[in-house]
C-alpha cells in the first residue's frame, strides 16, 4: 500500500490519516508514507515532524532520526518548538558528545535565541549545562554564562529567570560567576553590570551578614564592569 496525499485531501484528512494508522499499529512504513504525505503539504507542523524522527527512533535508527530533524529545521529554521524539540533529542541521545550538543544548542539560538518567546530553548540548554556539570562533579560556570546571556535579552519571561538567577548566585562559588567572563563576549557581559548590582541591593538585610550573602557578594562582584579579572578576591560590595 503506497499512502500519498490527493490534491483534495484537507489538514484534518491527513492528520485523521496518521492517527487511524498509529491506533491500528499498522505497517511502520504506511505511517511514514502517511506524516511525508502531511508534512509535505504542511511543513510547519513541528509535532509532526516530531513523530516522523521518533518512527525512526523506534526503528533504533537514530542517524535517520537526526536527518528528519535536519529536514524540519529548514521550514521551521524559526520555531522555537522546532528547535527545542531537536536539541531535546540531541541532549538525550549524544550523552558522549557534549560538544556535539553545544553546538546544536548554539546553532539554534542563532536562529530563535532572541525570540521574546524562546524560554524553552534557554531552559533546555540551561537544563542540559546544569546536569552536565553535576554529573562531572564541575563547576557551574557555563550555567553561570547562559544566565548572562538570557539575562540580556528582553524574553517574555526575564523576570522569571532574573529570580533563577539571584537563587543561583546564592549558592555559587566567585569562581564560578566570574567564569562567565570566559564564556560571553565583553558586550554581553557588560549587562551583568546592573542585575548585578540590584541582587545585592534587592537581597534580605537579614541575609547580608550570613552564608547566604555569599552568593549576593559574588554576584555584586561580577557586576563589576572591567573589574571581572579581579572581582573574586575584592572585599563585598555594601548598599
Amino acid at each position: 500500500f503506497f499512502f500519498f496525499a490527493p490534491a483534495h485531501m484537507t489538514f484534518a484528512l491527513l492528520v485523521s490519516r496518521v492517527v487511524d494508522l498509529e491506533q491500528q499499529g499498522r505497517d511502520p512504513v504506511q505511517l511514514r508514507q502517511a506524516l511525508e504525505a502531511l508534512l509535505d503539504r504542511y511543513p510547519l507542523c513541528f509535532g509532526y515532524w516530531k513523530r516522523r524522527a521518533e518512527l525512526e527512533l523506534a526503528a533504533a535508527d537514530e542517524p535517520a532520526a537526526v536527518a528528519v530533524y535536519e529536514r524540519a529545521v529548514v521550514p521551521c529554521a524559526y520555531s522555537v518548538e522546532m528547535w527545542t524539540l531537536y536539541c531535546a533529542h540531541a541532549a538525550r541521545h549524544w550523552a558522549d558528545e557534549p560538544e556535539r550538543v553545544r553546538g546544536l544548542f548554539e546553532r539554534a539560538l542563532q536562529y530563535v535565541g532572541s525570540d521574546y518567546a524562546a524560554d524553552g530553548i534557554w531552559d533546555k540548554y540551561i537544563a542540559y549545562e546544569s546536569a552536565v556539570a553535576e554529573a562531572a562533579a564541575a563547576d557551574m560556570g557555563r550555567v553561570s554564562a547562559l544566565y548572562a546571556r538570557v539575562l540580556a535579552l528582553p524574553l517574555r519571561l526575564h523576570d522569571v529567570y532574573w529570580a533563577r538567577f539571584a537563587e543561583f548566585a546564592a549558592t555559587r562559588t566567585a569562581s564560578e560567576l566570574l567564569a562567565a567572563e570566559s564564556e560571553v563576549r565583553a558586550d554581553r557581559v557588560r549587562h551583568l553590570t546592573p542585575l548585578c548590582s540590584a541582587v545585592a541591593r534587592d537581597w534580605p538585610i537579614g541575609h547580608r551578614h550570613g552564608a547566604s550573602s555569599r552568593g549576593a557578594e559574588h554576584t555584586c562582584a561580577i557586576g563589576r564592569a572591567g573589574e571581572l579579572p579581579h572581582a573574586a578576591g575584592r572585599a563585598p560590595c555594601h548598599h
